[in-house]
């Protein structure tokens, strides 16, 4: 009797167990389907709000120049304000401006309505922090932007330097050469000395000495002068 009472407590126990797996596996499995119906629905939602912002903005555009200024977001209609405070709780649509204009450029493109409107409707975090961890963003692009122009400056210099270097070093082979090709016995050059002429030069310089001395007088003239 005591192997049979042990062979139904272990039995007991492992079905006991599988039951428990199968449960918790059907519980997974709607957790999954359920999240998966989710972000259906998110994206279901998504798609929507984003076709009624695209319509919005074009309304708002009106010098079409492709961004909508905080002068055209003044001038929202009344049914746009409605999906506005739908979408983001704010009645104010001054205060929506405010959040997603970042870059203090009082000016927004298409894209930054839409996606900012949409983050503004599904972020649990309030306006300012949403707006600090955009400005935190935006600084850190512009750094990294920094350190790829300075990157690029030190390796231009760098290739200066290379580039002067293996300039001198031509420089001096030049020098040794000369100086081998130079005569045994032969002065060396005096540096302050001036270069010899060519035959071009010194015709130049005769032909200009001439023209400035006085011209001759001739025969009759000398005799008149007399």
């Amino acid at each position: 009797w005591a192997y049979f009472y042990a062979y139904i407590s272990i039995a007991v126990v492992v079905l006991m167990n599988l039951v428990t797996a199968i449960i918790v596996n059907t519980a997974l499995e709607h957790a999954v389907q359920d999240k998966e119906v989710q972000q259906a629905y998110e994206d279901e939602r998504k798609a929507r709000l984003v076709k009624q912002l695209k319509a919005m903005f074009i309304r708002l555009d009106e010098d079409n120049s492709g961004q909508v200024s905080r002068d055209e977001l003044q001038n929202i209609a009344p049914s746009d304000i409605s999906i506005l405070q739908d979408a983001t709780s704010m009645r104010d649509p001054m205060e929506v401006f405010n959040a997603l204009n970042v870059d203090g450029e009082d000016a927004l493109n298409i894209t930054e309505f839409c996606d900012g409107i949409w983050k503004l409707a599904t972020s649990k975090a309030a306006i300012e922090v949403q707006r600090m961890e955009k400005q935190v963003q935006l600084m850190f692009g512009r750094v990294k932007q920094i350190e790829s122009s300075q990157r690029s400056t030190n390796e231009t210099i760098q290739h200066v330097l290379q580039s002067n270097m293996r300039l001198q070093d031509s420089v001096s082979s030049i020098e040794r050469l000369l100086s081998t090709m130079q005569p045994a016995g032969a002065p060396a050059p005096d540096p302050s000395a001036r270069p010899p002429r060519s035959v071009a030069d010194a015709a130049v310089q005769t032909s200009a000495e001439a023209s400035l001395e006085p011209p001759a007088p001739r025969p009759g003239e000398a005799e008149a002068l007399a």
